[in-house]
């Protein structure tokens, strides 16, 4: 493996903390104290972090082949079409083994064709293209022929992305995006190709100024309740894996509106769940979070709540606008919670009161069960998907 430039400079930073340390005082200098303190930083960065793509995508993906195998093999692709030298390998102490090839591994030049070099962008994104790949082997096509697919650039091979390709080749749902491929040939840069969304996300809806028409009741109950589902199956899979990023902006919508879950590049998978983890988005973080630095399934839930307050309200998760204690939807609701009467105070206007009131109050009470503050007394992806779709079928 060979080194690159940061890390030939970690090597000879620690080499000055060594020698410092090894002067003829008996108690160590300041100075000392210092040079200690980079030195171990950056052995952290070197042997322990991802720093380079090779040593990265080493330690971080890790895949079951047992079950792997099995469960995706239907998306498994060709594998004459790939370049054995862009799989991704997996570390194991017992084996040497390589992650099941689910995904279509692209050229970068062929991507670049594919998007006529990255020239539309996706809804308005910065860094999310509009491409064309054949809608029978998503292989690259050239522009208007086959289907159209999102094509995300990443500058450098990041840890969100390979955790996006970790926790997406456990998953097959229709609730959840679906990851085409990837490309890593032109390192450090990194493309990961999705299927397209039509619609843009949730969010959009709820808080954009331009939607010519708001989502109706009805719609809005379908899409909460498909990505309850989806998290249902990523909670109880036997690979499973915590989203850690629920919100309405990862919420994407198809043509049809059907709602598809994203954004995990966060995710946690296997034994990475309850180690302590940067995640979540202010405003739909689990409380308990900021004590245990841990994210479980209990914090998917707790997020997922604060996305049907939304859907509720039409209010943002957190909003500068609204009065200091009141910032938090959370916290802004919850007094409007006793009775029916409060609640329709703080119903989105934009439905113009085309609900049924009592299915609207029985959201509600769901949601505030979902973002108690003892995730004990927060009800399971199954009881809140069993009390959604009860809501939906009575009052429809």
């Amino acid at each position: 493996m060979y080194l690159t430039t940061r890390e030939v400079l970690d090597i000879i930073l620690v080499g000055i903390g060594w020698n410092c340390l090894r002067g003829k005082h008996k108690y160590p200098t300041c100075m000392q104290y210092i040079f200690l303190a980079c030195a171990s930083y950056f052995l952290l960065q070197l042997f322990l972090f991802p720093v380079g793509l090779n040593y990265t995508v080493t330690h971080v993906l890790e895949i079951d082949h047992a079950h792997g195998d099995s469960k995706l093999s239907s998306n498994i692709k060709d594998s004459s079409r790939r370049n054995a030298d862009d799989s991704l390998p997996v570390d194991n102490k017992d084996s040497t083994r390589t992650v099941p090839k689910l995904f279509e591994v692209y050229k970068f030049d062929d991507l670049e064709v594919a998007t006529q070099n990255f020239s539309f962008l996706c809804h308005g994104s910065r860094d999310l293209f509009i491409g064309w790949v054949d809608k029978n082997t998503f292989t690259p096509s050239l522009w208007g022929m086959g289907i159209e697919v999102a094509v995300k650039w990443y500058s450098e091979l990041q840890p969100k992305c390979l955790r996006v390709v970790n926790a997406l080749g456990r998953l097959s749902h229709p609730n959840i995006i679906r990851l085409l491929g990837y490309s890593i040939d032109k390192q450090p840069q990194c493309l990961l190709v999705y299927e397209y969304m039509q619609q843009q996300n949730f969010g959009h809806f709820l808080f954009g100024e331009d939607v010519g028409r708001p989502l109706s009741w009805e719609r809005r109950l379908l899409i909460i309740i498909g990505v309850v589902r989806g998290l249902a199956y990523m909670h109880s899979s036997i690979n499973e894996v915590i989203h850690c990023d629920v919100k309405s902006s990862n919420i994407f919508l198809d043509k049809d509106f059907n709602a598809k879950l994203g954004g995990f590049g966060r995710a946690l998978v296997g034994r990475d769940i309850g180690n302590p983890h940067v995640a979540g988005t202010f405003g739909y973080l689990d409380p308990t979070y900021i004590f245990t630095h841990c994210f479980t399934a209990w914090s998917d839930i707790y997020s997922f709540g604060v996305v049907m307050l939304e859907t509720l309200t039409g209010q943002r998760a957190y909003d500068m606008k609204r009065l200091n204690h009141d910032r938090y939807l959370t916290k802004w609701a919850s007094s409007f919670f006793a009775d029916t009467i409060k609640l329709k105070k703080i119903m989105d206007p934009r439905l113009e009161q085309n609900y049924s009131l009592e299915g609207a109050f029985e959201c509600a009470k769901l949601a505030a069960r979902c973002v108690a503050e003892d995730p004990k007394d927060r009800p399971s992806c199954e009881e809140v998907l069993r009390g959604l779709e009860q809501i939906y079928a009575v009052n429809k």
